[in-house]
């Protein structure tokens, strides 16, 4: 009987720290609860991280979604500060770092326009309308035939901004 009533006080005890406390009527007035959740900008961009120029001279850039604001864009563009040397150009290394290092200038078009040397060119530009408007960019190389025989790489680097 006595572990009967414990239960039965401990059951009370919980349900009344899980009610909530009310005040009397005459105090209480009205009341109120701000609800607030927050929607980040969000996408997904594309890049692709090799490209054969053997097989094909384009690179494609897309996006899978773009979630941001109307008056915001997706920009991608080209890193000059870690793509390009010597004022501007970009290059394709055989052997680079070694003793029988040889390397061929390669242009960097978009649009029909040699971008090599353009100071943050913008190669893709997602918008918050993304269903209507392009989706799909393509960036091609025009490597020099000149050079030693072999393999020659370059990376191209990008930078993506929210502007």
């Amino acid at each position: 009987m006595k572990k009967k009533v414990m239960g039965f006080l401990l059951v009370a005890a919980v349900l009344c720290a899980a009610l909530p406390i009310s005040a009397s009527a005459e105090s209480q007035t009205n009341a109120q609860t701000q609800v607030s959740y927050t929607v980040g900008s969000n996408y997904s961009i594309n890049i692709p991280s090799t490209i054969d120029l053997n097989t094909d001279h384009t690179m494609t850039i897309t996006a899978n979604s773009v979630n941001i604001s109307y008056g915001q864009r997706v920009s991608v563009m080209i890193d000059d500060d870690n793509t390009y040397e010597n004022n501007g150009n970009f290059y394709l290394y055989k052997d680079k770092g070694t003793s029988s290092e040889s390397k061929i200038p390669c242009n960097i078009v978009v649009n029909s326009t040699v971008v090599n040397g353009l100071h943050h060119y913008e190669v893709a530009r997602f918008d918050p309308d993304f269903a209507s408007s392009p989706n799909v960019y393509q960036v091609n190389f025009q490597p020099q035939e000149s050079g030693a025989p072999g393999t020659y790489t370059g990376t191209l680097c990008f930078l993506i901004q929210l502007t």
